[in-house]
């Protein structure tokens, strides 16, 4: 229970005797595309140093949730957060990055 009533707060827990804040935090998160509902009502908490599998089949929202976590794109509703912060909107360009041929 005290691991719940941390993470409604944005607290993963402590280590070395600090508190860390969640990894991960989607709260009631939503995208469509059109009138394709592709992410409803998400929630999700990850702790700081935790190892998680995202699974699912086609078209469960998988990258879409992914997407919205590293700021390539934003949930129309709902919230996200990665270490207390929203992430910082990215354009794909700034993100993948081709390697240069010196």
């Amino acid at each position: 229970m005290a691991r719940h009533g941390a993470e409604r707060a944005g607290l993963a827990g402590r280590r070395d005797g600090a508190v860390l804040p969640l990894a991960v935090d989607l709260r009631g998160v939503h995208k469509s595309f059109g009138s394709v509902q592709a992410v409803r009502g998400v929630a999700l908490t990850v702790g700081s140093g935790e190892v998680m599998a995202f699974l699912g089949p086609n078209g469960a929202g998988k990258t879409s949730t992914i997407d919205m976590i590293l700021g390539l794109s934003r949930p129309d509703a709902g919230e996200v957060e990665v270490y207390g912060m929203a992430p910082a909107p990215r354009h794909r360009q700034s993100v993948i990055q081709p390697r240069s041929h010196v």
